[in-house]
């Protein structure tokens, strides 16, 4: 079983990636490579769905952390890759992680193709793992951050901006943050995520 992979990045694409390992090249379905630059060297984290019909299909992740969510959303009754990788594609993997311990079904009903009754089964099904890998560390949330990144998140998006790259540009303010040990107020993490949204504008 492939656990990573790591070499050149050698095409990207809106929601794929190709990877040459030694020589090897690996198609990595992604849920944002924009990330991600040509001739770049990168390690991804990989999960491999088989399909009876198309037969196997990598997956590739930036953080353990989402490689994990994307395995516990596969858990669920009629949730496939596709709209696992929607899920982490429209919101941060805190929010994921904060709507499902809260049942908060109108968060996740935000999801393309995740509609409410869908969202309700997927708390039904994952609340009890998802508190279980939280207090094993193994999905890497602050959860005294969850509350302010939901209102970072809606406020730019009531500011007008598009809801993937609002997610991505909190999603990297996050990242330091968590590298660093910190945590940020609802206006911090605003200040940070629209000074990278008006970096890519530019």
């Amino acid at each position: 079983m492939i656990d990573a992979l790591r070499g050149r990045i050698v095409a990207v694409k809106t929601d794929s990636l190709t990877i040459d390992v030694n020589g090897i090249f690996f198609l990595l379905n992604m849920a944002y490579s924009g990330d991600f630059l040509e001739n770049q060297d990168a390690t991804l984290f990989v999960h491999m769905y088989w399909n009876q019909e198309t037969g196997p299909q990598l997956f590739g992740f930036s953080a353990l952390q989402d490689r994990m969510l994307f395995g516990l959303l596969l858990t669920v009754s009629g949730v496939g890759p596709r709209l696992a990788l929607a899920v982490l594609r429209d919101l941060a993997r805190d929010v994921v992680v904060d709507a499902i311990l809260r049942g908060d079904s109108a968060t996740l009903s935000r999801v393309s193709g995740l509609g409410r009754k869908k969202a309700e089964t997927l708390i039904l099904s994952l609340k009890d793992k998802v508190q279980t890998h939280l207090e094993a560390g193994s999905l890497g949330v602050l959860g005294k951050q969850t509350q302010t990144i939901s209102e970072a998140i809606r406020a730019l998006e009531a500011l007008g901006y598009a809801k993937l790259e609002t997610k991505n540009a909190v999603d990297a303010v996050c990242k330091s943050t968590r590298d660093a040990q910190k945590e940020l107020q609802t206006h911090e993490i605003l200040k940070a995520a629209l000074k990278k949204l008006s970096k890519r504008s530019a």
